[in-house]
């Protein structure tokens, strides 16, 4: 468990699915629930650790661009601990989490089409205003890996040794960069798989070419329900890359269909409410569970 002052994150479950693993010929594949995190995703882990670094170098305000989970994260994390946040999302954005923002008592700025131009502006704002930068770039990028890091050395408690691979949604590839960290500290690597929205998410794209790119911004397709993973320019792309390769994991993109379809198998089976995008780990497993060992630990890292 992380605690940061009155934060309290993270020592989520890692829950056996039974059914699941049975329905898939995967007997011991387990889910690591990051839902059970305060605001209900790993987003927490990150947002906690940001937020009292801030604190304690006396920030007053601390700010990010996001679209969705990490501003609802940020902003309540810095609510508990008195401090003002202020959230930049893109102009299109069409998630549900302005208004929790809100609540939190976050200042909600609309800029940019995309979530690097939110990004941008929110890095701006910390420069022109002397906020505390939380966006997952530099020294933030660094911290939220190393919140993330935890989540290996949780996994392997749990299942009493190193689990054979571990899938997760991937965005910007921050939380896999961060969970691969946390295994090289380990000593032993699993195969880490990371699975973004198929075509719209730079590291996935990055790590199927073996080296850092960037997509077409105008040839992104963004909906509701892969917003969490698109991006054009992803700012861990490289670490990504290199978890996978030295593990040597698997990278795919998978439709928001599958994400749906995936969601709802989790609901049915295991009880367990997934939005798509975190369940788009699941999906991409299932795409290659044919070729996992089936007498081996497989792990679901549900990211919310």
């Amino acid at each position: 468990m992380q605690r940061y002052n009155k934060l309290v994150v993270g020592a989520t479950p890692l829950r056996h699915a039974r059914k699941l693993g049975e329905t898939l010929g995967l007997p011991r594949l387990s889910l690591k629930l990051e839902g059970c995190n305060p605001t209900h995703t790993h987003k927490d882990r990150a947002a906690a650790r940001l937020v009292t670094d801030a604190a304690e170098r006396g920030a007053v305000t601390v700010t990010t661009g996001t679209c969705g989970n990490y501003g609802v994260s940020l902003s309540w994390c810095a609510k508990q601990v008195g401090l003002r946040c202020v959230v930049c999302v893109p102009e299109p954005f069409t998630g549900r989490c302005i208004g929790t923002m809100e609540e939190n008592g976050a200042e909600v700025i609309r800029v940019g089409d995309t979530y690097e131009a939110a990004v941008a502006a929110s890095s701006g704002l910390a420069r022109a205003r002397g906020f505390y930068d939380a966006n997952p770039t530099g020294d933030a990028g660094r911290l939220a890996q190393e919140a993330y890091s935890l989540i290996a050395s949780e996994m392997c408690e749990a299942l009493g040794g190193v689990p054979d691979s571990v899938w997760v949604s991937v965005g910007n590839g921050t939380t896999l960069a961060g969970v691969y960290d946390g295994f090289v500290r380990i000593g032993t690597l699993p195969a880490l798989c990371g699975v973004g929205s198929d075509g719209n998410t730079a590291a996935i794209a990055s790590a199927l070419s073996g080296k850092v790119v960037q997509l077409d911004p105008e040839a992104l397709v963004v909906t509701h329900t892969n917003e969490p993973l698109v991006n054009w320019d992803s700012f861990q792309a490289a670490e990504v890359v290199a978890a996978i390769r030295a593990s040597r994991g698997i990278a795919c993109g998978v439709s928001d269909e599958e994400m749906v379809r995936c969601s709802e198998m989790l609901s049915r089976l295991e009880d367990v409410r997934s939005l798509p995008a975190a369940a788009a780990a699941l999906a991409g497993m299932i795409r290659f569970s044919h070729s996992l060992d089936a007498s081996g630990r497989h792990v679901v890292l549900l990211t919310g």
